[in-house]
């Protein structure tokens, strides 16, 4: 019976593979969903500065111009 349990190093990397496969495909979305999201709420700031520029004064104008240093500060930790 123990002679037949030969396992090799490919099994092993089969089973590493298979059990940690879903964990990293969870961490890569992850990933890419934070990347999107920041992306989206740059484009929402710009496109609003885009469609108020000619009202400075409107309330969407000023509280984009005040997201501004928020969303694009890169050196700084949420």
């Amino acid at each position: 019976m123990v002679d037949q349990l030969n396992i090799t190093i490919s099994d092993w990397a089969i089973v590493a593979a298979t059990l940690t496969s879903p964990i990293i495909a969870v961490i890569v979305t992850r990933l890419m969903d934070d990347r999107r999201s920041k992306r989206d709420r740059r484009w929402a700031i710009f496109e609003t500065l885009m469609l108020t520029r000619r009202t400075p004064l409107s309330l969407d104008h000023v509280m984009a111009l005040n997201r501004v240093e928020i969303e694009f500060a890169d050196n700084q930790k949420r």
